[in-house]
C-alpha cells in the first residue's frame, strides 16, 4: 500500500502507515520545523512545501491512500469562526490534489468545530465535494480518549473510498515503481514508548507523538496517531484482509 501525505505536520499519518507497513511516497508541508522533523523520520519520502503550489498529477494513480488534516483555524472553538472566508481555509487546495492524484482511499481530519460551524454546512460541503469528486464518504467524530488519552481532543475523521479510482490505477503500471521515487519500509509495530502515556511530557501536548519535540506549535497542530492507525487497520483489512 502506498500513502501520501498533506498537511503533514511532524508526521503523525505517516508514522500510523508506517506502523501499517505502508510505503510513505510523499509529504506536503510549509513548516520549515516540521519537515526537519520529516527529514529525520522519512528520508525516503519525497517532499513538497506550499500546497498551493504542488501538482498532484506526478502522483496520479500512484497513491492508495491519501491523507491529510486541512487546517483547522477557520473553525477551531478557540478560533474566530471565520470559515471559508479565513485565508487558512485550504480545503479547497486538498479537494485538488485528490483529484489530480486520484487515490483510492482519503482520510481527512479536522477539529470538531468543523461539525457545529454554521450549523454543519462545512462538513456538509466537504462530504458533498468529495461525493461529487467519485467517493463514497463517511464522517466519525472520535475523540483522543478513544484510543486511551487521559483529554478529550475531539476531531472528524472523514473517510472516502472510491473503487472507480481503483479500476483506473490498475489500468496502468505505477509510475513510482518505474522511476523508484522511494523505497518500502518494513512493518513497524507500534513500540510500548509511544502508546498513550497516562500524562502528557509537556502541557496541552498530549496528543500521542513521542516526546522530545520541542515545539508546542507543532505539537498542538499534530493528528493523534493511534487514531489514524485504526482507521488505516481497517483499510488494509479491507485491501488485503489483514
Amino acid at each position: 500500500m502506498t500513502h501520501g501525505s498533506l498537511f503533514s505536520g511532524i508526521g503523525g499519518f505517516d508514522l500510523a502507515a508506517s506502523w501499517t507497513g505502508w510505503q510513505n511516497v510523499f509529504q506536503v508541508e510549509i513548516d520549515h520545523f516540521c519537515n526537519q522533523i520529516l527529514q529525520k523520520h522519512f528520508p525516503h519520502a519525497k517532499r513538497h512545501d506550499d500546497i498551493r503550489n504542488f501538482n498532484g498529477k506526478a502522483y496520479w494513480g500512484a497513491i492508495d491512500i491519501l491523507s491529510g488534516g486541512f487546517p483547522c483555524q477557520p473553525f477551531s472553538l478557540a478560533g474566530s469562526h471565520k470559515g471559508k472566508s479565513d485565508t487558512r481555509y485550504l480545503w479547497p487546495e486538498m479537494l485538488r490534489i485528490i483529484k489530480e492524484v486520484q487515490p483510492t482511499w482519503v482520510l481527512a481530519e479536522n477539529v470538531y468545530g468543523l461539525v457545529t460551524l454554521k450549523g454543519g454546512m462545512v462538513l456538509e460541503t466537504v462530504c458533498a465535494d468529495l461525493e461529487s469528486a467519485g467517493f463514497e464518504v463517511q464522517p466519525y467524530l472520535v475523540p483522543a480518549c478513544a484510543v486511551g488519552a487521559i483529554h478529550k481532543r475531539e476531531r472528524v475523521w472523514v473517510l472516502a473510498y472510491s473503487h472507480r479510482f481503483r479500476q483506473r490505477r490498475n489500468m496502468q503500471k505505477n509510475s513510482l515503481q518505474k522511476t523508484k521515487l522511494s523505497k518500502v519500509f518494513p512493518p513497524q509495530v507500534m513500540p510500548s514508548d509511544q502508546k498513550l502515556l497516562p500524562t502528557p511530557y509537556i502541557t496541552g501536548g498530549h496528543d500521542g507523538i513521542p516526546k522530545r519535540l520541542d515545539r508546542i506549535k507543532a505539537l498542538g497542530n499534530a493528528i493523534v496517531p493511534q487514531i489514524a492507525y485504526e482507521f488505516f487497520k481497517v483499510v488494509n483489512y479491507i485491501e488485503k484482509g489483514k
